[in-house]
């Protein structure tokens, strides 16, 4: 809850007070209008990105500790430690490569382009999870998970 304070001093910063009363309008579109959304490229594409990270979320939130416990024989100090590290590894590449692929951007590379690739190599590093299963040292198998 301590991060609340810093985020709405930030957010304030950014928001514009409202010139009068909002009044509540109604759309017309349909769901089958906003279904067609999925014929552009773009949005197909951020559709499977946010596929591809929730599925890698979810596989570290509920598989993980399972796993690292049952199948590798870990204590559970030990699970809670290793489960946890994929997710600081995470926190900081997100941030990394976030600006790095800024940086590219103002340095006058394609945005779509680069923005892809990112998204590319990540999910081909996260292929690293299949050999995770397949080795039988079990911190090898962590360090492969970790990375992927």
């Amino acid at each position: 809850m301590i991060w609340l304070l810093p985020w709405s001093k930030f957010l304030g910063e950014w928001e514009t007070p409202a010139a009068g009363p909002k009044s509540a309008t109604t759309s017309n579109v349909s769901f089958f209008h906003s279904l067609s959304l999925i014929r552009h490229r773009s949005v197909l594409g951020i559709f499977l990105g946010f596929f591809a990270y929730d599925y890698a979320w979810f596989v570290f939130i509920t598989w993980l500790p399972r796993y690292l416990k049952k199948e590798r024989g870990f204590t559970d100090s030990e699970m809670g430690i290793y489960s946890a590290v994929p997710f600081l590894i995470m926190s900081v590449i997100i941030v990394l490569s976030g600006i790095l692929s800024d940086r590219l951007i103002d340095r006058g590379y394609d945005e779509t382009r680069t923005r892809k690739i990112f998204v590319l190599i990540g999910l081909a590093i996260g292929c690293l999870i299949v050999p995770a299963g397949m080795v039988a040292d079990k911190m090898t198998a962590v360090w492969l998970l970790t990375i992927s």
